[in-house]
């Protein structure tokens, strides 16, 4: 590839020469030492057990564990999912647009990324048993913000085909008062009215039950199904980081 420069910015390139550099080789220098500076309070990033073993991992399992270190010394160990992720997915770039993601508001001093859960104190959080409906119940508000915030997302949450291949449920997720009344679906769906934008919804209260699927019961399907998208999007409440969920089926 051949790139003209002008006369100007080839006097400029000389004052910059070492020796008998060319201008490729000052330039690539000048990029080098301008990449460094940007770089150099950036956070550190290391791969356990190597940076090629975590990409066949990641591209394999579509999931793999960060563990983060902030500038005031805590530790976060969380589930990194990356769904989308495959052979010619760029790495890097994955990572600072995904777990690196806003680092310097979020003080982020470390990265280290393994293909399994790291053994440390920051992953001993214990277990935590919930039934699928209150586990999605305590999230709404997550959910209704992010409809806010992206509109994008309201309309997959409306669109049964995208939220049976998506979330395992076969209505809407969220569907208008209006429409569940037409459609004479008012049992499968909750009560409660949440507004976004100008239109009331109610969320959809088809969710668990100890029907087997695959070795895993329906309360467990749409538990793991509905953890891995808040995940992905940043949803998952705190108070279930880090935690080993259980989806149980409630007795009757």
């Amino acid at each position: 590839m051949n790139i003209e420069i002008s006369e100007e910015v080839n006097q400029r390139l000389s004052t910059h020469r070492v020796g008998f550099e060319t201008q490729e080789q000052v330039i690539e220098r000048l990029l080098d030492h301008y990449e460094d500076k940007l770089n150099q309070d950036r956070p550190v990033v290391k791969f356990v057990p190597n940076e090629s073993e975590f990409k066949r991992h990641l591209v394999q399992k579509k999931s793999a564990w960060k563990e983060l270190h902030f500038n005031d010394g805590s530790v976060k160990v969380e589930e990194w999912v990356a769904s989308q992720f495959k052979e010619t997915s760029n790495l890097r770039a994955n990572i600072w647009s995904g777990p690196l993601r806003d680092w310097k508001r979020k003080s982020i001093l470390k990265l280290i990324l393994f293909t399994e859960k790291p053994k440390t104190k920051a992953t001993d959080q214990g277990t935590v048993e919930i039934q699928i409906g209150k586990f999605i119940k305590a999230h709404i508000d997550s959910i209704i913000s992010f409809c806010v915030i992206s509109p994008q997302y309201l309309q997959q949450f409306i669109d049964a085909k995208w939220c049976h291949e998506n979330l395992c449920i076969q209505f809407p997720l969220l569907m208008q008062p209006e429409q569940i009344k037409e459609k004479g679906l008012h049992a499968r769906y909750w009560t409660a009215e949440y507004q976004i934008k100008m239109y009331s919804y109610r969320f959809c209260s088809q969710f668990g039950g100890s029907a087997l699927v695959g070795g895993k019961t329906l309360s467990e399907q749409h538990g793991s199904v509905f953890v891995r998208y808040l995940k992905e999007n940043g949803l998952l409440l705190p108070e279930f980081q880090n935690k080993d969920i259980k989806f149980i089926v409630k007795k009757t």
